[in-house]
């Protein structure tokens, strides 16, 4: 019929290195990518309304997760994880619900 029944427009934005940090869906909030560095994520936001916070260890490594109900201090969920010296993963502990999850490692670096 040639009549256009539905037309929808997204946005996208990028940073100085060229990586995508903004997507704006028709009419809807933005939502953004929060990276360092050589593009590490460090959070993102809907409609500048915090999501999802990382904190890293000076490896980069996910040491703290925050999300739920306005994510940073106030924050309604923390998911917090250790390392191993050799850098696997040791442990993973959410607050507000039961989780603790230890984890083990033979010597040829598997998981048991």
């Amino acid at each position: 019929t040639g009549e256009l029944l539905w037309h929808h427009e997204t946005g996208h934005a990028y940073n100085e290195q060229g990586l995508a940090n903004r997507v704006t869906p028709d009419s809807l909030p933005p939502v953004e990518w929060l990276t360092y560095g050589s593009g590490y994520l460090a959070g993102m936001k809907l409609g500048g309304t915090p999501l999802l916070e990382f904190t890293r260890d000076r490896l980069h490594r996910e040491t703290v997760r925050s999300f739920g109900s306005m994510a940073g201090s106030n924050a309604a969920y923390k998911l917090t994880s250790t390392y191993t010296p050799a850098g696997q993963l040791q442990s993973q502990h959410l607050n507000s619900l039961v989780y603790d999850r230890d984890y083990g490692w033979n010597d040829n670096g598997d998981l048991v």
